[in-house]
C-alpha cells in the first residue's frame, strides 16, 4: 500500500531529512521518499497506519505540517 501525503514548511535538505527519519521510524512503514520540490512524502506501508499517526511522528520532530 503507498500513499502520498502532502507537507509544508519544508524548505531545505535538513527538513526533508527530519521528515524521512520521523516517518521511517513509524512502525508498518517499509519506504519513505520525501520530494522537497513538490513538498510531499510519498510512504509504503505493509499495514493501513491512520494520518494522526504520520502526525505525531512528525510532531516528535516539531514538525507539525501534514
Amino acid at each position: 500500500m503507498e500513499n502520498k501525503y502532502k507537507i509544508t514548511g519544508m524548505s531545505c535538505g535538513g527538513c526533508v531529512s527530519h521528515v524521512q527519519k520521523a516517518l521511517s521510524n513509524v512502525q508498518g512503514v517499509s519506504k519513505v521518499e520525501v520530494n522537497l520540490q513538490d513538498k510531499s512524502a510519498t510512504i509504503e506501508m505493509t499495514k493501513p497506519i491512520p494520518l494522526a499517526v504520520f502526525k505525531d511522528a512528525l510532531g516528535n520532530y516539531g514538525i507539525e505540517n501534514l
